[in-house]
């Protein structure tokens, strides 16, 4: 199946695809393009060429085609809006390029096609009325507004995109809101900011949201951490099976 879709929230619909649906056999392809199909220089007719190419190569899983490369949906973001090559996976990288002269795409040096899945097509519940919110730490009085905001939150599920190795500021006032918002339930998933960053309790402020009920989101992106929380809090997922699937992702260490 080819998808074509605009640029902006390109990189979210291909992980709620690739999150929500289980037991794909057969290629899920989305792409689009930094400018019109009819504009000088357009970068459309090569994207399109490239998800032809692979529907083609028929890999049983969802994937984003952009620039002559496919990337895994989960993973990837859209990283410029003035170039062509408008998409990346930072951690995983592409599964495979196209080369415009040979007229064929190819594999990444080590890596083989998966094996079909059996047992048929599988959805993931979604509720519409799920609530998730995001909180981005900067320098200054960040942490206090957000410690504010998550003791009011009505939220079902929260995103921290905080520094680093997952690291925010040593605040007490700020630790008691995040044990109050995951003491009602709520899930809170902690991401870096930096874009090829791994949430971790690494150092000592790390692990102090770890002990106040954060998940760590490891090598997780926001479009990965929305789509994620996302089902969570649809599916009434605990903090433990929200653990285990940034685990069966390949996101964090098991």
């Amino acid at each position: 199946m080819l998808v074509l879709h605009g640029t902006d929230t390109l990189a979210y619909t291909a992980n709620l695809f690739a999150l929500a649906l289980h037991g794909l056999d057969k290629p899920l392809v989305l792409t689009g393009s930094q400018w019109p199909f009819g504009a000088p220089g357009s970068d459309a007719p090569r994207n399109l060429a490239t998800a032809a190419a692979a529907l083609r190569l028929g890999l049983p899983q969802c994937v984003i085609a952009f620039d002559g490369k496919l990337f895994p949906a989960v993973g990837s973001s859209k990283v410029s809006t003035e170039t062509v090559d408008g998409f990346a996976n930072p951690h995983f990288g592409a599964l495979a390029q196209w080369s415009e002269a040979e007229g064929r795409i190819s594999l990444r040096d080590g890596l083989r096609p998966s094996e079909k899945p059996s047992g048929g097509l599988r959805a993931e519940r979604i509720n519409p009325a799920v609530s998730v919110s995001c909180h981005t730490l900067i320098p200054g009085d960040s942490v206090r507004h957000i410690a504010a905001t998550l003791r009011q939150d009505g939220a079902d599920a929260a995103i921290l995109q905080s520094y680093g190795h997952g690291n925010a500021p040593s605040d007490d006032g700020f630790i008691d809101a995040v044990r109050s918002f995951t003491s009602r339930g709520g899930l809170l998933l902690n991401i870096s900011q930096v874009q090829q960053g791994c949430a971790a309790a690494v150092y000592a402020q790390g692990d102090a949201l770890r002990q106040a009920g954060v998940v760590g989101g490891g090598k997780c992106n926001l479009e990965t951490a929305s789509v994620l929380l996302t089902l969570a809090a649809g599916n009434a997922w605990t903090a433990g099976r929200l653990r285990a699937e940034l685990a069966a992702l390949g996101l964090t260490d098991a």
